[in-house]
């Protein structure tokens, strides 16, 4: 991939959108294998905050869960487009 590939306009293009909704369904199925449940249950968000507060919180993680993926995949692009494929698709951390 060359620089001006990763330059271009790709945001919000199909292609782009088809790679964040992959994305997301990946990381979904992730947390779906954890041995417990991640987080609070509403009974417990309720014991400690308004149904407003939920909402706007609820608003803002589904923000930063957009945020994370556009992130994410950009991140991706830019280190082919300047390192090549196989830098792309590593990590310096371990997945233990």
């Amino acid at each position: 991939m060359a620089l001006d590939d990763v330059l271009g306009p790709v945001v919000r293009t199909a292609p782009y959108e088809t790679t964040a909704l992959a994305l997301l369904e990946r990381a979904r199925a992730h947390v779906r294998r954890f041995p417990v449940p991640a987080g609070l249950s509403s009974e417990q968000a309720l014991a400690v905050s308004t149904e407003s507060e939920i909402a706007a919180i609820t608003g803002l993680l589904f923000l930063f869960q957009r945020f994370i993926l556009d992130v994410t995949i950009d991140m991706v692009r830019c280190t082919q487009a300047l390192d090549g494929r196989d830098a792309a698709a590593s990590s310096p951390f371990s997945a233990r």
